[in-house]
């Protein structure tokens, strides 16, 4: 959330569960939303401080990613979702709305396949799940060069600035934090944590799984996305077409900023 944390109450904490220390924050009162943070974990948004006006939300932090130390050791995003479930039963949540961002909606899908009586709606934001490689914008050719020398194992160019440039920056009046600098730092941060996560190795069971959710879902992308294009959209109509999908004006991959 925010870091305006007196106004809005947040409280961060942990909880021990299945063999992980899995970090969340929480802020408000009222039915529940949790939210699944993409690969920079947990992040400030503007978007959740104005639902924990009238919600309780809780916004689950996955293991090795944003602030918590490196993992050793692969994690499949399936058994990570239902990880987070179990999270949600020692924090006494029972049925939520589940708000899930990038790489995150991943860990949603298999969360509302695994539980769908607890999932009570899915609001996605440029979601990975079903992205094909015509609607991803393209990567500077160092940040290639970096993410192919991390999955061989040599490890990463202490230069952080390899990966300026890709995503393209896009900068917001809500986030005047994020300069050039800190989303290189960042996206250099997340590719370094977020390769021992797997996230194809139960597609199928997912491509099958999607068709079967009823609860009520919307996928949003921003026109401005700097990391996919919103021909996504034929994408999600394909593989969920009981979904909603709506392409946000003014939206970067950022949505609960630019356009919260």
């Amino acid at each position: 959330l925010s870091d305006t944390r007196g106004k809005y109450n947040v409280k961060e904490g942990f909880v021990e569960v299945d063999g992980f220390k899995v970090r969340y924050v929480e802020a408000g009162k009222g039915p529940v939303i949790v939210s699944f943070p993409g690969s920079a974990g947990l992040e400030m948004s503007t978007a959740k401080d104005m639902l924990s006006t009238e919600y309780r939300v809780i916004e689950i932090n996955p293991p090795g990613w944003g602030p918590d130390p490196v993992l050793k050791g692969e994690r499949d995003m399936r058994d990570m979702a239902t990880v987070f479930v179990h999270a949600l039963d020692r924090l006494k949540v029972d049925k939520f709305h589940l708000v899930a961002t990038s790489m995150g909606c991943n860990h949603a899908m298999y969360a509302a396949i695994q539980f769908p009586e607890r999932v009570l709606s899915l609001t996605l934001e440029g979601g990975e799940c079903f992205t094909r490689p015509q609607d991803r914008r393209p990567q500077t050719p160092r940040a290639v060069e970096a993410q192919r020398a991390a999955t061989e194992g040599k490890g990463f160019n202490s230069d952080y600035s390899i990966w300026a440039g890709w995503p393209a920056f896009q900068w917001s009046e809500n986030k005047w934090w994020q300069t050039p600098s800190y989303q290189a730092r960042l996206m250099q941060r997340r590719y370094v944590n977020n390769f021992p996560y797997t996230r194809n190795a139960h597609r199928n069971e997912m491509l099958a799984g999607v068709k079967n959710l009823t609860m009520p879902t919307i996928q949003m992308v921003g026109d401005r996305d700097e990391i996919m294009k919103v021909s996504v959209a034929q994408a999600w109509k394909e593989q969920m077409p009981q979904a909603k999908f709506a392409i946000v004006a003014g939206g970067t991959h950022d949505l609960q900023y630019t356009q919260p």
